[in-house]
């Protein structure tokens, strides 16, 4: 694991919220993909407060960001802790709602199990009159 990693690692085991954010803000969004993708390779577990924040930064259609995305929660969604890693996705969801259907509309054919990623990108849209029956459908 490289210096950022390592140093990232330790503020978010102590939940440095502020020290992470001011080490992502001064990265580029080919840093932060970067980043995002070792994180997932490793244990996104330990890196939750900074998945968070990356998401947040980097939430768009961008091809590698969806496939990342995708791999993040086929990764993370079988054990038991997933909550802490889909709830900022969630909420980050509800708050970009058009870039999130986008989002959904990119994953349906990628992962293991096609369909999958999506439902849970746009399950926090469901019942809230975002999305309807034929959107769903399609």
């Amino acid at each position: 694991m490289n210096d950022d990693m390592n140093c990232l690692m330790n503020l978010c085991r102590h939940n440095e919220k502020d020290k992470i954010q001011d080490i992502l803000d001064n990265k580029s969004n080919e840093d932060l993909l970067e980043l995002f993708e070792q994180i997932i390779d490793n244990n996104p577990f330990l890196f939750e407060p900074a998945i968070w924040i990356i998401i947040s930064k980097i939430y768009s259609e961008d091809d590698r960001f969806v496939r990342l995305l995708c791999k993040l929660i086929e990764n993370t969604s079988s054990d038991f802790a997933f909550g802490k890693i889909i709830e900022p996705i969630e909420e980050i969801a509800l708050w970009q709602q058009e870039k999130t259907l986008a989002i959904a509309n990119k994953m349906i054919n990628i992962g293991i199990k096609r369909g999958t990623c999506s439902g849970i990108i746009i399950s926090p849209l469901l019942g809230r009159d975002i999305i309807d029956k034929e959107m769903i459908l399609s």
